[in-house]
């Protein structure tokens, strides 16, 4: 081996060495930064709620929070299922509906330009103004809580699954 190739082999192990130091960091750097920025957060909350002293109504401190996920553990689990339920429920109608119905919009140009609009106006609507209305004629259960998630969902999905079906190549079928 000359002293050329000896060089080379420590400027290889050099090189190496300090990517691995650079990939260290990074991997720390992940896993610090996010918990440095809830943590910061958390902080600047409980700041301005003591100093602006703010009321426990208006907002309550992350101390005060905490204490009460506490105390109140058992009821949030008891309550955690059927949240959970409804959540996966509305999640899944509202999705699987809007394919549906993306797929027929992308099929029937016709069907998209009478409907769409519709569904535009619907969507402007708050979420806050159907509620009480699915709750009327839904009742008080989990039905019109799983038609207000469906409907949270419906929308985004419905909208970019007409956009990313009608970006395809149709000579990629073919």
């Amino acid at each position: 081996m000359t002293v050329a190739d000896l060089k080379l082999d420590a400027g290889l192990a050099a090189a190496e060495e300090a990517h691995r130091v650079s990939r260290q960091r990074l991997v720390w750097r992940r896993r610090l930064l996010p918990a440095i920025g809830i943590a910061s957060a958390l902080l600047l909350w409980a700041f301005i709620v003591w100093f602006f002293n703010v009321p426990v109504f208006v907002a309550p401190s992350p101390q005060l929070v905490l204490a009460t996920l506490w105390t109140k553990l058992d009821v949030l689990l008891a309550n955690l299922l059927p949240t959970a339920i409804e959540a996966f429920s509305g999640f899944l109608l509202g999705n699987v509906t809007a394919i549906l119905i993306a797929t027929v919009f992308v099929h029937s140009k016709a069907m998209e330009e009478a409907f769409f609009p519709v569904v535009v106006v619907v969507n402007t609507i708050p979420v806050v103004a159907k509620a009480p209305i699915l709750v009327l004629l839904l009742g008080n259960g989990m039905e019109p809580k799983i038609a207000i998630a469906a409907l949270i969902c419906f929308f985004p999905t419905l909208v970019n699954m007409v956009r990313g079906l009608e970006s395809v190549n149709p000579q990629a079928w073919s």
